[in-house]
């Protein structure tokens, strides 16, 4: 392994990673993209590198009063997004679960719940005249985002750094697989900065260390993000996209009166 780099001089690393992601972004300008935006560092922070922000609009997705639609016109007021919400409800999930599982064919009710909010998403984007959607995907596995990684904090430093690459290579196989065909069904192409190869080259040369860092996940991120928008926001923790929608919720529970419904019998599944 490759000798990684480390806070020797914390400025100078916080420059060269917004430099490198102020480059993705200006490269990536395109007249007819939109964001998905909940209000999270991971977006917000791609948002406020791009030139011309001030004309992108951003959508975000959730049940009301859900942790992202929240967050999201929350940050959006900060921020001044334009910011188009799709407020969910049950009977959106009885007829779009079907869909969506032909569209990313997959019955795994966690592929579901998170490719539903995303193929809603995408279908509001698509009516609205865009041809791609822009996400913040990516970024948890290169700066150590999830709460899984806090556990290997004590751990030898080279456990962390190994399962974050081993999880930034897998990536394609467990994520961008199903948001794309989710996408796809409207003709949508997905937009992800964070895994440019540029910035994976730059986060993967990072130590752990940078990442998460004095108990603070995706630290090295968060201090680019500290220069462009309210200290409040660079460090607000976020919700995997099935709970901060609260879909994963409401798909228990439809699961659940589905089975009082048949009596229990039979095994338990919503199709």
């Amino acid at each position: 392994m490759h000798k990684k780099l480390t806070f020797n001089d914390e400025l100078d690393l916080v420059s060269d990673l917004r430099n490198v992601l102020e480059c993705v972004m200006h490269n990536l300008a395109q007249e007819h993209m939109c964001v998905a935006f909940s209000g999270g560092i991971d977006s917000a922070l791609l948002y406020k590198l791009m030139s011309n922000c001030a004309n992108i609009r951003c959508y975000a997705i959730g049940f009301s009063e859900s942790h992202d639609l929240n967050n999201a016109q929350h940050a959006a007021r900060l921020l001044k997004v334009d910011l188009q919400t799709i407020e969910l409800n049950e009977y959106d999930l009885e007829v779009f679960i079907p869909v969506v599982i032909e569209a990313i064919e997959s019955y795994s009710p966690l592929d579901i719940a998170i490719a539903l909010p995303f193929y809603i998403l995408a279908e509001q984007a698509e009516a609205a005249g865009f041809s791609s959607v822009l996400t913040g995907q990516g970024a948890d596995e290169l700066f150590a985002g999830y709460s899984k990684y806090a556990s290997l904090h004590s751990a030898p430093n080279d456990t962390l750094n190994n399962v974050l690459e081993k999880d930034v290579l897998n990536i394609a196989r467990d994520n961008l697989e199903r948001d794309n065909l989710a996408a796809a069904a409207h003709s949508l192409d997905v937009v992800l900065p964070y895994l440019d190869p540029r910035v994976v080259a730059f986060g993967l040369a990072l130590d752990a260390s940078c990442k998460l860092h004095n108990g603070i996940n995706k630290y090295v991120l968060r201090k680019v993000a500290e220069q462009v928008m309210p200290h409040e926001l660079a460090y607000r923790q976020k919700k995997a996209i099935q709970y901060g929608t609260g879909v994963s919720s409401m798909l228990q529970r439809l699961a659940r009166k589905k089975m009082r419904s048949t009596n229990g019998r039979g095994i338990l599944r919503l199709y």
